[in-house]
């Protein structure tokens, strides 16, 4: 959820209808899926088609290493608390608790829009899963 900001089982949806790039982003997540029902259709259609852009771009995903950072892990920890749905601290108390040192964001007020998108996006992710089932080559 963090990385791509897309629900797991939405990936999995579309995949399924053949969307290729969602196949992809399954495969750099865990490279299991590459012999998961969901993905097996796309995967084999692009063999038997000799489709070497879409299987070049399927060698590229099983190599890739998923690249994190400080602010992914940020964000992860928000999501986080919102799945609890416990009592969210006080933003004063957040902010101190994930940037102690008041070197990652610039001021409070920059945290603040951060914690707000934050939730925003997994409000989105919750409530209205991406179903496009298009198929996409990148």
């Amino acid at each position: 959820m963090a990385l791509y900001k897309e629900n797991p089982l939405s990936l999995i949806e579309q995949a399924r209808g053949g969307n290729r790039e969602a196949v992809l982003k399954l495969i750099k997540l865990d490279k299991l899926f590459l012999t998961d029902s969901c993905t097996a259709q796309v995967i084999r259609t692009a063999e038997l088609q000799t489709d070497r852009a879409f299987l070049g771009q399927l060698a590229r995903a099983v190599t890739y290493k998923p690249k994190t950072n400080w602010r992914v892990g940020c964000r992860l920890y928000i999501y986080m608390l919102c799945i609890f749905q416990g009592e969210m601290p006080s933003l004063t108390a957040l902010w101190h608790r994930v940037d102690p040192d008041g070197k990652q964001f610039s001021s409070f007020d920059a945290f603040e829009r951060f914690v707000q998108r934050s939730r925003k996006e997994f409000d989105r992710i919750q409530t209205k899963p991406s179903t496009d089932n298009s198929e996409k080559k990148t």
